[in-house]
């Protein structure tokens, strides 16, 4: 369950790292 939360964090940290790349290149 540790293991799976951990997996599940860093994929919300990956994805939420896309999103602000992505946001960052519509602004700019």
């Amino acid at each position: 369950f540790i293991s799976y939360g951990g997996s599940a964090l860093v994929t919300v940290m990956i994805g939420s790292g896309i999103l602000l790349n992505i946001s960052r290149r519509i602004n700019n």
